[in-house]
């Protein structure tokens, strides 16, 4: 995952930002500012993917919202969350989501001849919606 501002994945921080919320998934804590999440690892802060479950007050101002046949959701990059009670709760890519632009980083992937695009475990089917290209959420089509 790629989160901009030449922030990745894997680099490590002395410090968090100033402006951060503790969030806890599962006991864990995790740290968030800005759509980035930070964990400790020793005694440095380490930026690690979204954690699925967590529940953050904020979005980052890049997201988009999106629909499903049932629900909306907003993708940051390629990230998605759903509104719950208290704020917005990272979910797994909803399939079925059809959005206008893949996420930074997305690779492409032939399966059985027909190529999709895959980030943040989601596989992203392009087709035409008129003259522009979009993609469709689909489940693994190597059914794995």
């Amino acid at each position: 995952l790629g989160l901009g501002a030449g922030i990745a994945v894997g680099a490590a921080v002395a410090s968090l930002p100033t402006t951060y919320t503790t969030v806890y998934v599962e006991g864990n804590p995790y740290y968030y500012s800005s759509g980035v999440y930070y964990a400790t690892q020793g005694t440095q802060y380490v930026i690690v993917p979204p954690p699925p479950g967590a529940v953050v007050s904020t979005l980052p101002s890049s997201c988009t919202t999106v629909f499903s046949v049932t629900a909306a959701y907003s993708d940051c990059g390629g990230v998605f969350y759903a509104i719950v009670e208290n704020g917005y709760k990272v979910i797994p890519p909803p399939v079925g989501v059809t959005v206008t632009s893949l996420p930074n980083g997305a690779k492409s992937k032939v399966i059985n001849g027909t190529t999709y695009f895959t980030f943040g475990g989601a596989y992203y089917q392009p087709f035409y919606g008129g003259s522009d290209m979009v993609y469709t959420i689909v489940e693994n089509p190597s059914g794995g």
